[in-house]
């Protein structure tokens, strides 16, 4: 089932954590979920490098750490 939420990043952890309300958890390289901006949707995969970064087809999009995404996921 997708669900809506939140992803917001840890610092003590070094990670991305998605936010569901009563549920938080890591997110690891690999995972895919859909990134809303604006009033679009994109379906990406989530990445780290020197930087945690969202792949998007062939666009590469570093996430901001004080910055906090929606996103639609399969939980």
């Amino acid at each position: 089932m997708r669900r809506r939420a939140r992803i917001c990043y840890e610092p003590d952890r070094d990670e991305w954590c998605v936010d569901l309300g009563r549920r938080r958890y890591g997110l690891h390289c690999g995972e895919c979920f859909t990134l809303y901006m604006g009033n679009k949707a994109y379906e990406c995969r989530l990445e780290l490098d020197a930087d945690w970064y969202v792949l998007m087809q062939d666009t590469k999009f570093v996430l901001h750490r004080r910055t906090i995404y929606a996103i639609g996921i399969d939980v």
